[in-house]
């Protein structure tokens, strides 16, 4: 694990050879147009199914090794982290592509032989290979955000019901001291170890769960003070400032 960079080796294996697959075919140099459609298509899908199936293997070594902690208070670990990142940089890395396989030089000099809608027919193609992969790797992370919320939600909850229990005239910074300690610790967990792209998409699903707990924890609640409802609202505007 690279503590500049926050992924781990098997995903700079994987782009490594991803990479060289992509310099083999620009050395290769081939001559025919209509030929050489067909390698890159195939190029392009060997390309996205194999990046596909990284971040879908990951994902699945995650939950054998029990990366959720599911047992007992749940913490972000940094090998959880590590895994979001891991199927991320993977995910990036296919984003130069078009370029490296030239796909509209290649595109071009087949809408000589074919004609404009056959060529761009052809681009889309390519196209949609590479929009399927950025799409099930997107999901793949978010699956995981998803289990991470789940996880985090019981936590949440028992910390927020301590919190409504305290007497109105309780300080925040004591009565929200549990919640908070418990979701800022968390949270600069997540800042520390995903990578930026990563962490953007932690932020407001966290702030989401917490107003679905509240909601959920005041739902038909009339013997609640209105210190209580203002001591969530705080709670709220003390998560928005640190999440902006």
């Amino acid at each position: 694990l690279s503590d500049a960079v926050r992924h781990s080796s098997s995903a700079v294996d994987t782009v490594n050879l991803l990479f060289q697959l992509r310099v083999s075919w620009e050395q290769l140099g081939w001559p025919d147009p209509s030929a050489a459609y067909g390698f890159v298509l195939k190029l392009t899908e060997y390309i996205c199914g194999s990046a596909m199936y990284y971040a879908i293997r990951v994902h699945d070594i995650l939950k054998e090794k029990s990366y959720y902690d599911d047992e007992g208070q749940f913490d972000v670990t940094e090998k959880l982290c590590v895994t979001l990142n891991d199927i991320d940089y993977v995910r990036m890395a296919l984003k130069p592509l078009p370029e490296s396989l030239a796909w509209d030089k290649i595109v071009g000099n087949l809408e000589a032989e074919t004609g404009p809608e056959a060529a761009q027919q052809s681009k889309r193609s390519l196209e949609t290979f590479l929009s399927s992969a950025d799409e099930n790797m997107r999901h793949q992370i978010f699956i995981v955000v998803e289990k991470i919320g789940e996880r985090m939600n019981v936590d949440i909850t028992n910390y927020a019901s301590q919190l409504i229990k305290f007497p109105p005239g309780t300080l925040f910074e004591d009565a929200a001291r549990g919640l908070m300690g418990y979701l800022q610790t968390n949270l600069q967990s997540l800042s520390n170890w995903l990578l930026t792209s990563v962490f953007v998409q932690m932020l407001q699903p966290t702030y989401n769960l917490c107003i679905t707990t509240f909601l959920h924890l005041v739902k038909d609640r009339r013997d609640l003070s209105p210190s209580i409802y203002k001591r969530l609202f705080n709670t709220l505007n003390t998560l928005q400032d640190r999440k902006s």
